[in-house]
């Protein structure tokens, strides 16, 4: 599970993150962020499980709580919230004992939701020696984490375009050409199958980016 970790005291992070990687082997430190800027900057393109975060940033950050991710907050008092888990930043020994529940729950890790995601592509029949397979497994996964609309263009392809340094055109047109050689493989019938509809109309990547990420959802609701 990949943590990031925003806490003006530098020092305090990287000891934390040496304490984490010392005590779990499940964890692993993504980044240590020190200001709200970068951090809001860099959730926009990238995948992590765990957020560990100080106080003082929660109403400066408040994007963060739309995502479908573990928040810890470090409080000069520990409070309950729904929202987050609260503790007391001077006490490391129940940040850890909530880091261990983290690990014991059964709600989706990253790496659990992208197994899936790349099962449904194969098993539709997507090549994955091509970019664009790539690419709608990285849109699905962010849609996921992001719990937000599947609405490519605004959503999906603005962002994907600044973690690979792509225009968001190239990114469709390769999710695109990915897509179409998957139903020249696979065929329409099964596709329509997959889909649950029997007309050729919505046979689409956005169909199959939301029938993919609906399964993804069933398997941890149902």
């Amino acid at each position: 599970m990949d943590i990031i970790i925003l806490e003006r005291n530098v020092n305090y992070s990287i000891k934390l993150m040496k304490d984490i990687c010392r005590l779990f082997k499940d964890y692993r430190v993504i980044n240590i962020l020190d200001n709200e800027y970068d951090f809001n900057e860099y959730i926009k393109g990238n995948f992590f499980d765990v957020v560990i975060m100080e106080e003082y940033f929660m109403d400066k950050c408040p994007e963060i709580f739309k995502y479908n991710v573990y928040i810890v907050c470090l409080m000069e008092k520990a409070i309950k919230n729904k929202k987050f888990i609260g503790v007391n930043k001077d006490s490391k020994r129940i940040l850890y004992d909530n880091l261990a529940k983290i690990i014991t729950k059964t709600s989706p890790t990253n790496k659990n939701v992208r197994e899936i995601i790349r099962k449904e592509l194969e098993f539709l029949g997507y090549n994955f020696s091509l970019r664009g397979t790539k690419y709608i497994e990285d849109a699905i996964n962010l849609i996921y984490l992001k719990n937000c609309d599947c609405n490519l263009e605004r959503e999906v392809y603005s962002q994907l375009s600044k973690t690979y340094i792509k225009t968001a055109h190239n990114l469709k047109v390769n999710i695109q050409n990915s897509t179409n050689a998957m139903i020249n493989v696979y065929g329409y019938d099964n596709v329509l199958e997959y889909l649950g509809i029997d007309s050729n109309y919505g046979v689409g990547t956005k169909a199959i980016i939301c029938a993919i990420l609906n399964k993804v959802k069933n398997t941890y609701t149902s």
